[in-house]
């Protein structure tokens, strides 16, 4: 989240778009598939792939990896 938080400014209405979606999202958003996620948002999934990109990911998958490592880890800090 911070990741995303750190590029939101700089980019795009639609990378902001996804964005946001993330953040509003986060706990089904890493659940979806790459066309389920820009059917949601309405964006192409090209744009989402790209933006995956633009905030340091080498594709959808890796960022989506990465939102589960976030979840995980909440839940961590939840059970202690």
């Amino acid at each position: 989240m911070s990741r995303i938080n750190s590029y939101y400014d700089g980019l795009s209405k639609s990378d902001q778009k996804i964005s946001d979606f993330l953040i509003d999202n986060i706990d089904t958003a890493a659940r979806l598939s790459i066309q389920d996620f820009a059917t949601a948002i309405n964006v192409s999934t090209a744009t989402i792939s790209r933006y995956a990109k633009k905030i340091g990911f080498d594709s959808f998958q890796e960022l989506k990896l990465a939102i589960h490592a976030t979840e995980r880890k909440q839940d961590d800090d939840f059970f202690q």
